[in-house]
């Protein structure tokens, strides 16, 4: 009996060894990173090395505008058919060549073949719909006072922020919309390196815009430089 409890303990350690390997996100391969709205805005999805068909990742003929590490093939239809382009570096609006609202697939290396196939790649945060980008005063993951979500949606005309995950507006994104007073419900409470202000904001290590706070607008490439870096708590729209 203990020999068979054994053998089954082994068998299962084994099982979950391997199904958390497989749950791993797919980090080999050159970086593409498409957004929903031209400029680097709104909700994004990270791919890396190739997709052939983005209709599983809800991200199909989404893409407004991109970053791309190296040099990539990105189409119009599944498996690089249809009207494709070659690109590299930041494009800021799609529209201009003719691909605004329609990546089904993309790769790097623009037809030699390499990089591995996406798993699945990530999302500009987690996942589309789900309460992943969550929630306070008016924001959305991709993200106010309830309401919001990873990406999406409007903010009624309010001013915007969008907070990355790492320096130069990389990694995963959140957008808040008129302030937050407390970003531990969204995940992303500590997290932002990075990000992109719509007018004057106050940004602070603590929730309720206490402890030490910086007032920022435009492009602000590394929040370390604010001694904010990953410590970013609360943020409002207007100066303190």
């Amino acid at each position: 009996m203990k020999r068979f409890a054994t053998v089954a303990l082994i068998g299962l350690c084994a099982f979950a060894t391997v199904g958390s390997a497989m749950a791993q996100p797919r980090t080999g391969g050159r970086r593409a990173i498409l957004y929903e709205y031209p400029n680097f805005q709104g909700r994004s999805y990270v791919v890396y090395g190739r997709n052939d068909g983005l209709g599983s990742t809800g991200f199909e003929d989404r893409a407004m505008s991109g970053r791309f590490e190296g040099e990539w093939k990105i189409c119009e239809h599944d498996n690089y058919q249809g009207h494709c382009e070659t690109v590299s570096g930041d494009v800021r609006n799609l529209d201009r060549l003719g691909l605004g609202h329609s990546i089904s697939s993309l790769r790097s290396g623009w037809g030699r073949g390499y990089g591995d196939t996406d798993r699945g790649g990530q999302w500009g945060g987690n996942q589309w719909g789900d309460n992943q980008w969550g929630a306070n005063d008016g924001d959305r993951w991709h993200g106010g006072d309830r309401g919001d979500g990873w990406s999406g949606g409007g903010g009624g005309g309010q001013p915007t922020a969008t907070l990355f995950e790492y320096p130069d507006f990389q990694g995963r994104s959140y957008t808040v919309y008129g302030g937050n007073r407390g970003l531990g419900s969204t995940g992303f409470e500590d997290r932002a390196m990075s990000g992109r202000f719509n007018g004057a904001w106050v940004i602070c290590e603590d929730d309720d815009y206490q402890g030490r706070c910086a007032t920022v607008s435009g492009d602000v490439r590394d929040l370390d430089r604010l001694g904010l870096g990953h410590s970013v708590s609360s943020l409002q729209a207007g100066q303190r």
